[in-house]
């Protein structure tokens, strides 16, 4: 079919849940750069959740 190109890539950040993403496109080269695109996507995300846990942690509380 036009989209038979899959692939899927995973990020392991130590000490927490892997990180998985998957693309279907028409070409190779176009499932590796989305999901390549959807991975970074999904890292700021996540490490944005983080560092907004550990700001509201430092502000709620000085000496954690």
């Amino acid at each position: 079919g036009p989209h038979d190109k899959r692939c899927q890539m995973e990020a392991r950040p130590k000490g927490h849940q892997p990180i998985s993403v998957t693309h279907i496109a028409s070409s190779l080269d176009q499932a590796v750069d989305g999901a390549a695109t959807k991975l970074n996507h999904a890292l700021e995300h996540f490490y944005g959740k983080l560092r907004s846990k550990r700001g509201a942690l430092e502000l709620s509380d000085p000496d954690a």
